[in-house]
């Protein structure tokens, strides 16, 4: 995977902000808000997005250090897989086998410079 972060502090997540960026979306599909609705929290995050394969984007569940398990990456299919995948990856901790979880699923395969 070819991860790029980009440090996002000088975004502004006030409501001032957020506000006109969404009020052209949300008066689209619910025109009858346009004078009565009022935002009163913004909240922003990071998404995580693995590279395309030929099995599609495939979660990233395993180890990547001694104490430091992972289980991201689900995307839009994160409720049909999370059981799945929790599964896989408490099987492992438990065991302390990462061998356990599917090899295109584990960090080495998204990225090759993780040692586990």
């Amino acid at each position: 995977m070819n991860s790029l972060v980009q440090p996002h502090d000088d975004i502004d997540v006030s409501i001032a902000a957020a506000k006109p960026l969404l009020e052209d979306r949300l008066v689209k599909l619910y025109p009858h808000l346009q004078e009565t609705y009022q935002a009163y929290r913004v909240s922003s995050g990071i998404r995580l997005v693995t590279e395309r394969t030929n099995l599609g984007r495939l979660p990233i569940v395993g180890k990547l250090s001694d104490r430091v398990w992972v289980l991201t990456g689900l995307g839009s299919r994160g409720l049909v897989y999370h059981a799945l995948m929790a599964q896989y990856l408490t099987n492992a901790i438990i065991n302390n086998d990462e061998s356990l979880i599917p090899q295109p699923l584990q960090p080495r395969a998204h990225c090759p410079n993780v040692r586990s």
